[in-house]
């Protein structure tokens, strides 16, 4: 074989190569879902330290841009563990940045982003309603299999807007933080 041969060759064959090597692992952009998701917030006043703990089933959908960047959306509606009554429904947007975000196998990530949530309290002919929201980091691990993904998160909430409600005189007394384990199907 001479040169010119060995040449064209590698030219014609080049881009099929690369075609093929790009059909190794085709990308999934986006997955809905199901999660059974949890926030819990825990507060320090005058009468000691103590834990508000709420759980729920969420939606959640993603859209990746490619493996390492897509954006998450929950919606939530969780009731406090303790008392039936009350209930907060939660919004929830997030930037992923990681790995693993579209293809199949491992996935690992960091998330940026803000929640917003409705705290209500129904009791007897009572009625209370009060509105949270603020920014939120947090990360997850999971597993993509071809048609599902199956993840877990969590993520630390800024309590400055808990503050007035739970009676605390500095933002260090309260800490609120969100997670969840979900399971979506990829397309």
């Amino acid at each position: 074989m001479n040169f010119k041969t060995f040449l064209a060759t590698s030219i014609f064959l080049a881009p099929s190569l690369a075609f093929a090597q790009q059909n190794v692992e085709p990308q999934k952009h986006f997955s809905v879902g199901v999660a059974s998701y949890a926030t819990a917030i825990g507060y320090s006043d005058n009468r000691g330290d103590d834990t508000d703990g709420f759980g729920g089933l969420s939606l959640i959908a993603t859209g990746a841009i490619n493996d390492h960047v897509a954006f998450r959306v929950i919606y939530g509606s969780q009731e406090d563990t303790d008392d039936s009554d009350y209930s907060i429904d939660v919004r929830e947007g997030a930037v992923l940045l990681g790995t693993g975000l579209s293809t199949q196998g491992f996935r690992a990530y960091g998330a940026i982003g803000l929640f917003s949530e409705t705290h209500e309290y129904h009791a007897y002919r009572s009625h209370y309603e009060e509105d949270f929201s603020c920014s939120t980091i947090g990360g997850g691990l999971g597993y993509n299999w071809g048609f599902v993904t199956l993840e877990f998160w969590m993520s630390v909430r800024d309590a400055g807007d808990y503050e007035e409600k739970y009676y605390t005189r500095n933002v260090d007394d309260v800490i609120a933080m969100s997670g969840g384990l979900g399971v979506s199907a990829r397309f």
